[in-house]
C-alpha cells in the first residue's frame, strides 16, 4: 500500500489556492444581491444616458463608485442601511466610475469614492472626496437643501 504524500511546493500551491478561495467567495458575498440593489426611491443607480432620473425638485448628489472596489461596496452597504434617512428632496445617484468616462471628464472626476453635487441643470457646485453617511452627505448637499424647502 502506498502513502499518499505531497511536496512541500505543492502543499503551498493547494493552502495558497484554498485562501484564494475562501478570500474570493467572502469579497462576493460582501457585494448586495440583486435585490439589494433595487434601490429606494432617492438613492439609485444612475444608468448610463439616463439624464430623465434627475428630478428637477430634488437636489442631485452624484456618487462615483467602482464595482470592483470592496470599500465601495461596504459603502454602499451603509448607505442601504440608512437609507430611510434620506430627505425626500435629496437623491443620490451612483455612478459606475469605470463606465461613466464621459461623466468623469465633464466634472473633473479622478478617483472613485468621489461625490458631485449638481444643480437642476447639471452643472457642478461642489465635490467632495469621501462622505462616509447620510449625515454627511446632507451636510454636503445643504447648500442647494436650504433653496429646496
Amino acid at each position: 500500500m502506498s502513502k499518499f504524500s505531497l511536496s512541500k511546493s505543492t502543499l503551498i500551491t493547494l493552502v495558497i489556492w484554498i485562501l484564494l478561495i475562501v478570500w474570493v467567495r467572502y469579497f462576493v458575498s460582501q457585494w448586495p444581491t440583486r435585490s439589494a440593489l433595487e434601490f429606494s426611491w432617492n438613492y439609485q443607480k444612475f444608468e448610463q444616458l439616463s439624464w430623465n432620473i434627475i428630478d428637477s425638485d430634488k437636489v442631485t448628489v452624484l456618487y462615483f463608485y467602482a464595482p470592483r472596489c470592496p470599500s465601495c461596496r461596504a459603502w454602499h452597504l451603509t448607505i442601504l442601511s440608512e437609507v430611510s434617512t434620506i430627505p425626500y428632496n435629496l437623491q443620490i445617484l451612483n455612478i459606475d466610475y469605470d463606465t461613466n468616462q464621459a461623466l468623469r471628464k465633464k466634472y473633473g472626476v479622478t478617483s472613485q469614492h468621489t461625490f458631485i453635487l449638481i444643480d437642476n441643470n447639471s452643472n457642478l457646485v461642489d465635490k467632495a472626496g469621501w462622505l462616509d453617511t447620510v449625515s454627511e452627505i446632507i451636510k454636503f448637499a445643504e447648500p442647494l437643501l436650504s433653496n429646496k424647502q
